[in-house]
């Protein structure tokens, strides 16, 4: 950044300018300065600015997934959208919602829960992870098996692009479909291609109740085993997860329905699993994974979940890893607490086996900057397209340069 560049930007944008801290570090590159716009306006100022200057704007909702990406080639401008927090419409008759980027995942479920509705995401840290971001980064929960992950709750989006021009598409009601791909470009694209201002999801009826039921096994064979006879038969759980316990493992099951529905589905599971197996209520398992130097993220085919669950233990060998399995939809997940040299070697073998399988391996974590080295996203099909996608809506390179596949 110029001398009189750095200037100017202190000049024009003094009342919503902070110096970076230490925490604000994102996997070793810091920004020069934090911006903190209260409205749309605001951002479009900033961005025609960045844009006619060349800086580097590094968008930033609650801060929960700022490890997700390779590092930035450059940091000008860390651009904090948690001051745009606030629901902007919500129709309980039409089952639709509108919030701002920087409003958290609970506060639209409070909302919606007035009028019994729910928002189906619930990932991670929902009480503090903002919906800006949870879309950038297309992160879903375990309810995916039965509602589809964060790109198929989206309607409708406003955003700003690299130039300042603030934009819509999609809409705020379920059958509008005027731009609707557009919207849903933006989810998963680490902004990238855009800032999201705003964020229209469908929602769904709440349940009258929801009851996790636990089937413990000694193996991941037995789980295995489980899962499979669960999957081909008439059950409709909206989640089927795996989790390591004390003597094994056990495989999850959330039922959501109305009381009597969930005692004749669990009349059936017992049925269906017999003396070999039993299956007993619990409370809702804790899914999030202790915060650690490296994270994985794996997906792969529901069938080549286990395999692959499988191969990653035995390549994790010796390490300190936790993990869970999203059996409904084929991820696994995992947080390891152990040196950069491990998890070259790890990631090593594992991705070759998970892109065969017609899957793909993330790398995630603090521990990144440590291995600048390292692809965290591994080979990627339609990087080129991509790559066309990301000249187009920002031919600059200016919205979070070189932290998405490919360098984009």
């Amino acid at each position: 950044m110029s001398i009189n560049a750095e200037n100017d930007l202190f000049a024009r944008f003094a009342n919503m300018l902070s110096i970076p801290s230490k925490e604000d570090i994102i996997l070793g590159v810091a920004p020069k300065v934090i911006l903190s716009p209260a409205h749309v306006d605001q951002i479009s100022a900033i961005l025609a600015f960045a844009s006619a200057e060349n800086l580097a704007v590094i968008p930033r909702g609650a801060g929960t997934q700022m490890t997700i990406g390779s590092a930035p080639q450059r940091a000008d401008i860390l651009l904090d959208l948690s001051r745009l927090n606030a629901i902007v419409a919500y129709e309980p008759g039409d089952m639709t919602i509108t919030a701002q980027a920087g409003a958290s995942i609970e506060s639209i479920q409070r909302a919606a829960a007035e009028y019994r509705q729910f928002l189906a995401i619930d990932p991670d840290a929902a009480d503090s992870a903002t919906i800006g971001g949870i879309a950038a980064v297309g992160v879903n929960g375990t309810r995916r098996m039965k509602y589809g992950g964060v790109y198929d709750q989206i309607l409708g989006a406003q955003f700003v692009l690299a130039d300042g021009s603030i934009a819509r598409a999609g809409g705020r009601i379920v059958k509008n479909v005027a731009g609707y791909d557009i919207a849903r470009l933006l989810c998963g694209s680490l902004g990238t291609l855009a800032i999201i201002t705003e964020m229209t999801f469908r929602l769904q009826p709440k349940p009258p109740f929801t009851r996790w039921i636990g089937v413990p096994t000694s193996s991941l064979e037995a789980a295995r085993a489980v899962v499979q006879l669960i999957r081909a038969s008439q059950l409709s759980p909206s989640a089927i997860e795996v989790l390591p316990a004390v003597d094994g493992f056990v495989t999850a099951l959330l039922f959501e329905y109305t009381a009597a529905a969930i005692q004749e589905q669990v009349a059936a599971l017992r049925q269906l699993l017999g003396k070999e197996y039993g299956a007993w209520y619990i409370a809702k398992p804790v899914f999030s994974l202790p915060k650690a130097t490296f994270s994985l993220r794996i997906s792969a085919p529901p069938s080549q979940t286990f395999p692959i669950l499988q191969k990653t233990l035995a390549a994790a060998e010796g390490m300190n890893i936790s993990w869970v399995a999203h059996a409904g939809y084929g991820a696994i997940e995992c947080s390891a607490a152990t040196d950069p040299e491990a998890i070259l070697q790890m990631v090593g073998r594992l991705r070759p086996i998970c892109e065969a399988a017609g899957g793909a391996l993330v790398v995630s974590g603090d521990g990144l900057s440590a291995l600048p080295t390292l692809d965290p996203w591994g080979t990627v099909g339609s990087a080129p397209l991509m790559r066309s996608v990301k000249s187009y809506y920002d031919p600059k390179s200016i919205l979070n340069p070189g932290r998405f596949v490919g360098g984009i």
